[in-house]
Order: C-alpha cells, then structure tokens, then sequence
C-alpha cells in the first residue's frame, strides 16, 4: 500500500480511471482532482485503449480484473503505446496473490477493496515520483556521457560534475593519477573509468592491491621474480600492464623502496624483475588510490618523494556519499535496477527514500549498494522497497553525539576520521571543543587533521 508522504507532480499530470462503477469512478476522480491531477473517466476496457491512443496519460488506475476490465492486459497494452506510464489496479479480496505478482512486472501499486480514493491518489503520486526519479536517473547519465563521455558514473550533483570536469580533463594524459577517497567512494571503479577515456583503452587493465601484499613477496609481485626463482617465468604486474594501465590500491601500504623502484620504472620506462634478469622496456600508465587524504599522506611520510613527486600533479579526491545527497536516489534506483537483472526493478516509498537520504553512509557508495541488496531480499519480491526493509540503523539513526557508526571492515584511520569528522559537527565546527571531547591536546588535534585531510568537516 501507499506509505510516507507522496510529493506533488511538478506539473499537471494526466490520470486514467479505469473502472465500470460510476459511484467509485466519480469519488476516485474526485480525489484526483484535489490531489493536482487532471483525471479521465472510462467504464471499460476498449474506452480505456481509446483514451489512450487520444491522450497522453501519466498514470492509469483500473480494475484487475472484472467482465468489461482485464487490468493485466490494460497495463501491458498501455505501456507498449506509453512506456513510462505508472500503474495502479484495484483489487478485491482473494487477489492478493494475483497482485503482488502484478507488482514484480511493473505494476506500480494496488489498493484493495472498500476502495479508499485518497489512498489511490497518494499510490499515483507515489507512482509518478518514481517515474520523475527513473527520468533523472537517465537524464543523469545522458548528461554526463554527452558532455564528458564517462559511462559509469552515476549522480547529478555539483561534486559529481565537477569530478566528472576533472576525469575528462586528466584522462588522456599520460601522466600517474593520485585518487583518494573514504572506503566505499569507489576508487576502484574511477579507475578504470579513467583507463577507459585514456589513450591507452585498447590496453590491458591491471589491479594491485597493496594492502594485502606480504612485504616478503612485493616485489616478485610486482616487478617479477628473480632469474632462477620460483615461478621466475612470471611476469610481475608492472610487466603484465605494458602498454595499459595499472591500479595500485592502497598505495601508500607499499614499502617505500617499493615505491622508489615504481617510480623509477615510471620515469625511465625500464623494468628490472630481479637479479640477474635483463632489464625489460614497459610503457604503463600508473593509477594510485589510497583511503587517506593527500595531506595525510605527505604528512605521515608516507610516500616515497619519487612517487609523490609524480603523483602529486594529477590528484582526485572522491568526495563521501554524505557531501553529495542529492544522487542518493539516484543511486539507489540505479542498483535496484542492477539487482533486478532485466526485470521490472522494485519501487521505493516515499518514507524509505527520506530514510536514505537521512542516513550518514560512513561506507558511502558501497555501503548504500549493500543495503540495497539486503532490502530488496527483506521486501521479498512484493515488487516494493518499504521503509521496514531497511536496515535498523537507518529505520532507528542514533541521535548526533550518541555514537559514530563505522562499517566493519574499516581501518583503524578510517575510523579515527570519521569520530573527529562527527566530532566536529557536533562541535559547529569549534577544533577546541572538538579536542577536549576527544581527550586530546589542540596541537595534537592539529596535527590529527592535517594528517587525514580533514578541511572542513562542518560543510554539508
């Protein structure tokens, strides 16, 4: 049913009432009216095909099933001539079956019999909120493949386009990229969108990740083992990647005479494996990620000045699901869509879609993915996502100052950020306050946030 509080339709939209009741047609049209919409009276099946062909309608709310009406068949027959039509059938008791089948083939609603005309007119808007959301889904993505040519990325808010500004700049050049971002932005993905828009696209893709490397085991990894070694026939990664594109995840995990000697094969273009091996001439494009902030990483020491010297010109910071809200729905709708793998994806409620907007996200991108998953299994195919199938966390958020929520599977400096970015919302942005809560000196907390990039953690 109908649940939370259904926006308005920005414009005037049409709505076909489909039903042999002349009493139950006039109070639905009744409540449509007074809902904004502009409703359109027929008592039978072939009406309602005339009507359509005569009019542009948004909406349809018919019968599913009685001897002048066949619902399932009208939404079928409606969608072929209007693709984006929203569906709303009135069902009788017995039927529930029937409908929620209905449902998981696009049928947007059902509303059950006593007919409640303002329960249909909150089911429509709900509809057509979901065909708006659906719209600038694809408007979303249009837009940024047109302008910037980048297929993957999704969102439609000022941080989004202005990355998206920032890939189509760099991604041709040959130079080394630096991405940062929180667990969960997507780094990984950014980098391959970004060898994708490269030169060297038709290249092979190869992924590293650095933090789950043994320092023992590093450099046959990357730069292949000595001659005579074990596996010495195997090319390392660096090798593997000639003429392509290399992502080191979690760069900075790298021991440093490691990253000295990818530096050295970024600038002279020659790889040495090991021990008497000749030295190998590769060409590869190097993409390096880490959780921690640029400044962080300078701070602490943690990059080679080889390395820094060459990624340091070419930086994107991926910004956190909570700076960017606005692609929340968005989002959302696009991984329901992912998730229904060429079926009609689950709608989402009014109330659910305030729920994850609300929410924080401390695994961002990622954690959202997740969730969508897990409440598309708790709705159960009925075809809906309801505010019950989220998560507690976000049906029950704890109160700011209660707790800071990391997800599992974050690093000790993942969640030392995360407590001072809260801490400092709570505080309106008072870095003394701020400090005496955390139980640390001032200068100490200085330096904490110029070490994890911390700039402004009061903004959004």
């Amino acid at each position: 049913m109908a649940a939370g509080r259904p926006p308005a339709p920005p414009v005037r939209a049409v709505a076909l009432i489909v039903t042999e009741r002349e009493a139950e047609g006039a109070r639905l049209a009744a409540a449509l009216a007074a809902a904004g919409l502009a409703p359109i009276r027929v008592e039978s099946h072939e009406a309602a095909l005339n009507a359509l062909d005569r009019h542009s309608i948004d909406a349809l709310v018919a019968r599913l099933r009685s001897p002048r009406i066949r619902g399932l068949q009208l939404v079928a027959l409606a969608r072929e001539r209007q693709p984006h039509l929203g569906a709303v059938l009135i069902i009788d008791k017995g039927e529930e079956e029937q409908a929620t089948q209905a449902m998981r083939r696009g049928v947007s609603d059902f509303v059950a019999r006593p007919v409640n005309a303002d329960k249909v007119a909150a089911a429509i808007l709900q509809a057509l909120e979901r065909q708006r959301l659906a719209a600038e889904l694809e408007r979303a993505r249009r837009r940024l493949e047109l302008r910037f040519g980048l297929a993957g990325l999704i969102g439609d808010s000022g941080a989004m386009i202005a990355l998206s500004s920032r890939i189509r700049e760099i991604a041709p050049l040959e130079c080394p990229i630096l991405v940062t971002g929180e667990a969960g932005t997507g780094k990984s993905l950014l980098a391959r969108v970004i060898h994708q828009h490269s030169l060297r696209r038709s290249g092979p893709f190869g992924v590293c990740d650095c933090e789950a490397l043994p320092p023992r085991l590093a450099p046959g990894e990357l730069f292949g083992p000595p001659a005579g070694g074990r596996g010495a026939a195997r090319p390392g990664r660096l090798q593997l990647a000639d003429q392509g594109t290399l992502h080191l995840r979690q760069v900075a995990s790298l021991p440093k005479d490691l990253q000295g000697r990818v530096a050295e094969v970024l600038q002279t273009g020659m790889l040495r494996p090991g021990l008497a091996r000749e030295p190998l001439e590769v060409r590869v494009r190097l993409v390096a990620s880490s959780r921690t902030g640029l400044d962080g990483l300078v701070g602490e020491e943690r990059l080679h000045e080889g390395l820094y010297a060459l990624l340091c010109g070419a930086h994107i910071a991926l910004p956190p699901l909570r700076h960017r809200r606005r692609d929340i729905p968005l989002l959302a709708c696009h991984f329901l869509g992912e998730l229904a793998e060429g079926d009609a994806p689950p709608a989402i409620d009014a109330e659910a879609l305030d729920l994850l907007e609300a929410y924080s996200w401390p695994g961002n991108v990622a954690e959202l993915q997740a969730t969508m998953r897990q409440a598309l299994l708790q709705s159960g195919g009925s075809g809906r996502i309801r505010a019950r199938d989220l998560p507690a966390d976000i049906r029950h958020p704890r109160t700011r100052g209660d707790a800071v929520v990391v997800p599992l599977g974050s690093s000790l400096e993942d969640a030392e950020k995360r407590l001072i970015e809260e801490t400092m919302r709570m505080t309106a942005g008072n870095r003394e306050q701020a400090a005496k809560i955390l139980r640390v000196s001032l200068r100490t907390f200085y330096r904490k946030l110029k070490r994890l990039g911390i700039v402004d953690a009061t903004s959004n």
